[in-house]
């Protein structure tokens, strides 16, 4: 994907229960850097820390406002899991932010590991071989 030609604004949306003293660092240094190898300018970050998926989520509401507003127009996320453990609910919260109007990006998993070892393309898997055949 290549954001460099049109200018975009782009977002951080984090979520973290219990409450995380580092504040999600890792993961928002990871998603820095994909958004930068994307072409796209520092995220803005929106992080509800300490809330759980159960309770309102003021940061994802004041996110999803940005959308619609058109302030946000690329949410960079780790996984869904960040909206909520329950696959049904961060669907749904998910689909909120793209019928708003963003185009929602989850961290690639091979962007999960260090740098050195990352490789930046999928390596795609060399095609099974045929079962043998059945002896009779």
């Amino acid at each position: 994907m290549d954001f460099s030609t049109q200018p975009r604004v782009a977002a951080v949306y984090l979520r973290c229960f219990p409450h995380d003293v580092w504040q999600m660092t890792a993961h928002r240094e990871l998603l820095d850097e994909y958004a930068a190898w994307l072409g796209l300018p520092t995220p803005s970050l929106f992080l509800d820390n300490g809330v759980s998926s159960r309770c309102h989520a003021a940061q994802r509401h004041h996110l999803l406002a940005s959308v619609r507003a058109g302030f946000v127009q690329v949410v960079l996320i780790p996984g869904r899991w960040v909206f909520s453990l329950d696959a049904a609910k961060a669907q749904q919260a998910a689909g909120e932010l793209t019928d708003a109007g963003c185009t929602l990006l989850e961290l690639p998993p091979q962007w999960n590991r260090p740098a050195r070892t990352r490789q930046l393309f999928p390596v795609v898997p060399a095609p099974l071989a045929a079962p043998a055949a059945a002896a009779l």
